[in-house]
C-alpha cells in the first residue's frame, strides 16, 4: 500500500471488509515499513486475529542480518540474507506466520494467508534493499501458485477455514 506516510496517515479501518474481500479472492498485499501505530492499527479490520503490538521499539541488532526461521518457505526462495532495521514490534498475534526475526527474536517479516490471498507485513523497507526483485517475484509466483491454491481449497471448509488452521510461529514476548 502507498498510504503509509508519517505526516498524514490514512485510516484504513473503514476499508477492512473490502481489503479482506480482495485477499479472500486471491489478492496479494505487501506492507512494508510497518513501524508506526497508524500503519498497523487497522489490521484487525481485515482479520480480527491480526495484530502487531508495540511497534517502534528500537532494535539493538539494527544493521545486522536477520534470523530466517523458515528458509524453505516459497517467499524466501533464493533469499538467504535479510537486513534488520532500526525498529521492530514487541510481538505479533499468532495469526501471522513469522518468517524472519531480529537477533533478539522479535518479528521482522510475517505472512498470513486469507482465503486465496496473501498478506505480507515487514518492518523492512526499500532504503534497506527490501523488498528486492527476487522477493517480489517469489510473492507473485507463490500467490498464484496452483498447488498452494489447491492445498488451501482442500481443507474442510475451504480456504477461509484454512486461514484459521495454518501453522503459525509467534516470536516470544520479551
Amino acid at each position: 500500500t502507498a498510504v503509509f506516510n508519517y505526516e498524514n496517515p490514512q485510516d484504513l479501518r473503514p476499508y477492512g471488509p473490502a481489503l479482506r474481500g480482495y485477499l479472500e479472492h486471491g489478492g496479494i498485499m505487501l506492507l512494508t515499513d510497518m513501524n508506526y501505530p497508524s500503519q498497523v492499527n487497522w489490521l484487525g479490520a481485515v482479520d480480527p486475529g491480526l495484530s502487531i503490538e508495540g511497534v517502534g521499539q528500537l532494535c539493538p541488532d539494527a544493521g545486522k542480518r536477520a534470523r530466517i526461521l523458515l528458509p524453505d518457505h516459497p517467499l524466501l526462495r533464493n533469499i538467504r540474507d535479510l537486513p534488520t532495521v532500526w525498529t521492530h514490534p514487541d510481538s505479533v498475534s499468532a495469526a501471522w506466520t513469522v518468517l524472519a526475526t531480529c537477533g533478539d527474536g522479535r518479528p521482522l517479516l510475517m505472512v498470513r494467508e486469507i482465503g486465496d490471498g496473501v498478506l505480507v507485513a515487514t518492518h523492512i523497507y526499500k532504503q534497506y534493499g527490501f523488498p528486492n526483485a527476487t522477493f517480489l517475484r517469489n510473492l507473485r509466483d507463490w500467490g498464484v501458485d496452483p498447488e498452494r491454491l489447491r492445498h488451501r481449497r482442500s481443507v474442510p471448509g475451504g480456504a477461509a477455514a484454512h486461514s484459521a488452521a495454518t501453522r503459525d510461529i509467534q516470536a516470544p514476548r520479551v
